[in-house]
């Protein structure tokens, strides 16, 4: 099976729908740089951005399932990959 980390879906799911990571980064209150350290893998990212993240990127129930269905609970405010 093979699997795709968190990241790499979100960056995926943005360019499919032409958004930029500046656009999407300025309308969750954070920089370019922060967007694009959670699609590379290298900042993990909170339940409350993740959120976020997908209700501005108006997900559907399936792509949000599937985005979910990658993340393991790492503590009670931050997401690590599988």
């Amino acid at each position: 099976m093979v699997t795709i980390d968190i990241g790499k879906k979100i960056s995926l799911i943005r360019k499919s729908k032409n958004i930029t990571q500046e656009f999407l980064a300025k309308k969750l209150n954070k920089t370019p740089q922060w967007l694009s350290n959670i699609e590379r893998g290298i900042r993990l990212i909170g339940t409350e951005d993740l959120a976020k993240i997908a209700l501005d990127l108006d997900l559907e129930n399936i792509e949000l399932h599937t985005l979910k269905r990658s993340v393991v609970k790492y503590s009670s405010s931050v997401l690590a990959y599988k």
